[in-house]
């Protein structure tokens, strides 16, 4: 349903992240760290996971959240293969972001597959709008839904890789500012070299340019070269807009550095939508040893602020981590 893109605005912003003395008043503060993990008791063990792994045959594997708090409800929408059944794009609800209850098919007829990693965002009209990828590794799909509960997907791509993304473009995150709709997504240019994470802005999504890529030229305490936490590219963007307390907006990621096999969780952020986002001074904000994580989505909920991450497991899971660390002045 194409027309159910809204049409292109202008997008007023200015200045760097620091403002323009330098300093730190436009920068957000709350909500990059510090992250904890919640302890919840699943079958008398204490665990961050909303949404365990699936350890045993006929559980259900959660993969690829992405939440979205709509009035009082806090929503996941995530890949979901329950037992042997064809996998789902489904939506849980909460009332409180850490008991969800079940998953419901909102695509009926819909058979993803493990590279879904759906997004949803709701535009200025009220409309929801879905975006997911395939195994293809090349295109981007899109559905929409009046009330977030059944999507009817485009008949076409949404986005189609280019030349130069011949590696794949994946993991998308969609956002809607003055009536224009931005994805973020990951993308190679080739098989095998370190992913960027891209934007793009409706209606056309044309026009495409990098806004975070790999780390390089790191150095540690003495001011020696090390290797950057994210040098081996980056991963799994998700961006959510918020204002701070003196009006100006803020494009604020979360997405994965990734370095040789070790996967940490990083924070970077920007005043306008497609201009190069800068890196928090201490990444990497979130680490769990012996865990591969994925695909962070983040959001406020009242005074919280509540970050899940999925992992890379066909198992699934999903974790939650929460910040409520001192009083928030900047609104989503």
């Amino acid at each position: 349903m194409r027309g159910a893109w809204p049409l292109l605005l202008t997008v007023l912003s200015c200045g760097t992240l620091g403002g323009e003395d330098g300093g730190a008043e436009n920068l957000p503060n709350r909500g990059i760290a510090p992250y904890v993990p919640v302890s919840l008791e699943r079958l008398e063990t204490v665990t961050d996971f909303v949404f365990p792994p699936a350890l045993l045959p006929g559980q259900v594997a959660v993969r690829s959240p992405s939440m979205v708090v709509y009035g009082q409800t806090v929503s996941m929408f995530a890949l979901v293969v329950a037992g042997g059944d064809p996998p789902i794009l489904g939506r849980a609800d909460s009332p409180d972001g850490i008991v969800f209850g079940p998953f419901v098919d909102v695509v009926p007829g819909l058979r993803p597959d493990a590279s879904a990693s759906p997004t949803v965002a709701i535009d200025e009209a009220g409309l929801w709008h879905l975006v997911f990828g395939d195994a293809s590794g090349s295109v981007l799909w899109h559905a929409v839904s009046d009330d977030g509960r059944s999507f009817i997907p485009d008949g076409a791509p949404l986005l189609v890789a280019d030349p130069d993304e011949a590696g794949g473009i994946s993991s998308p995150s969609l956002v809607f500012a003055d009536g224009v709709a931005h994805i973020y997504y990951q993308a190679r240019s080739a098989m095998g070299l370190p992913a960027s994470i891209r934007h793009t802005a409706g209606p056309t999504f044309q026009s495409r340019v990098s806004i975070l890529d790999s780390g390089a030229g790191c150095k540690d305490l003495k001011g020696q070269p090390t290797a950057c936490f994210d040098g081996s590219g980056v991963l799994d963007p998700e961006v959510r807009i918020a204002v701070t307390a003196t009006g100006r907006r803020v494009f604020r990621l979360f997405y994965v550095g990734l370095r040789g096999e070790v996967r940490t969780l990083a924070f970077a952020a920007a005043h306008l939508a497609d201009t190069p986002f800068e890196r928090y001074a201490y990444n990497p904000v979130l680490e769990v040893s012996g865990r591969k994580l994925a695909e962070p989505t983040n959001v406020r909920f009242g005074a919280r602020y509540l970050l899940y991450t999925g992992t890379t497991s066909l198992r699934g899971g999903v974790a939650l981590s929460i910040n409520e660390t001192g009083i928030a002045s900047e609104s989503f």
